[in-house]
């Protein structure tokens, strides 16, 4: 019985550890936003980027696909990070809730990168997108004040 309880425990632990990861983890390959280069959408295009162009930034394992990409980021990093910490614009907007951007979804509004997950850019887009930008930002300073 002593086996079965422990057993059972550890099968928890293990299934809520996992999911505490999947959570906190917005990267696949343990680079943010599965290591594109950030300065490239705002060229508007979503390019991967290279393993020798890697750099940390706030807790962020970062890639860029050029030379001249990386120098940009170092000389103003806060200008090119995405809004929300790169989780779903919209889904902060609309649920208050963090889910995992796809890195090829994004838009750049006002000079600020915004990234999108599954269709969640055309309902962007279709809505009324400054006044869901509005509530996302709302939404995103009572989400961080939770935590």
């Amino acid at each position: 019985m002593k086996v079965m309880r422990f057993s059972v425990i550890l099968v928890f632990l293990f299934l809520s550890l996992s999911s505490f990861a999947q959570y906190t983890d917005v990267q696949l390959d343990n680079t943010f936003l599965d290591g594109y280069d950030l300065v490239s959408y705002f060229d508007y295009r979503a390019t991967p980027g290279k393993d020798k162009y890697l750099t940390e930034y706030n807790g962020h394992k970062l890639k860029f696909s050029t030379a001249i990409n990386f120098e940009k980021f170092s000389q103003n990093p806060g200008y090119y990070m995405p809004q929300f910490d790169g989780w779903c614009a919209y889904t902060v907007s609309t649920s208050r809730s963090m889910e995992e951007a796809n890195p090829e979804l994004f838009e750049i509004r006002n000079g600020k990168l915004y990234v999108f997950c599954n269709e969640s850019l055309k309902l962007w887009l279709s809505k009324k997108p400054n006044s869901l930008l509005h509530q996302a930002n709302k939404n995103w300073e009572e989400m961080n004040f939770i935590k």
